[in-house]
């Protein structure tokens, strides 16, 4: 009888802690799933350059070929601005997430690439990733810094009006889908969220 009560503890215990390893894998589960939608599907909004709902302060570059390219050009038309470096693992991600995004979201406002470093950057970028918009040159990074940006990659959504919509750093296509849906977490961590603009994943 006795050996009967060791046994029936050892399993009592076994039980135990097997539910507890099972919580902890659930929980575990459940943190990466929050993890992954609030870092994927949020821009993170810093308090680098122009205020959210403040206009998009003029910029003005050549693109690979010497096109001229200027702020100017999409007065009236919404556009996402992505400042981009070389040899950057973030921004080559940005950048290869940028067909999918303009492919799957139905309104997508025209894309505008400012990459720093010389027109082989740009026209390497350009090709590789079969961007169907402009790159724009920024040798010395002066059009980032211009809109007071200090790091990259950063995204601003601009309004057909020149005003910013949203802003942050955005590197994978979840961010960039957030910051086009209007949609970014302060490095604070207080959440924003614009007026919807409507656009829909097909």
């Amino acid at each position: 009888m006795e050996r009967f009560w060791i046994v029936t503890h050892v399993l009592g215990w076994g039980l135990g802690l097997l539910q507890l390893a099972v919580l902890i894998a659930l929980l575990w589960a459940v943190g990466r799933i929050h993890l992954k939608d609030t870092r994927a599907f949020h821009a993170l909004i810093t308090d680098e350059g122009p205020d959210i709902h403040e206009p998009l302060p003029p910029f003005a570059g050549r693109d690979a070929t010497g096109r001229s390219v200027r702020s100017l050009d999409y007065a009236g038309r919404s556009f996402v601005l992505l400042l981009v470096s070389p040899e950057c693992a973030p921004c080559e991600q940005l950048l290869a997430a940028v067909n999918p995004a303009v492919q799957a979201i139905p309104g997508f406002p025209e894309p505008v690439v400012v990459m720093e470093g010389d027109s082989s950057n740009a026209e390497l970028v350009a090709r590789r990733d079969r961007l169907n918009c402009p790159v724009i040159v920024d040798p010395d990074g002066a059009i980032r810094e211009g809109l007071g940006v200090q790091r990259t990659p950063y995204a601003f959504l601009v309004d057909e009006a020149g005003v910013v919509r949203m802003k942050g750093i955005v590197n994978s296509g979840g961010q960039l889908e957030g910051l086009v849906r209007r949609r970014g977490r302060h490095i604070g961590n207080l959440e924003w969220q614009t007026v919807d603009t409507g656009l829909s994943t097909a």
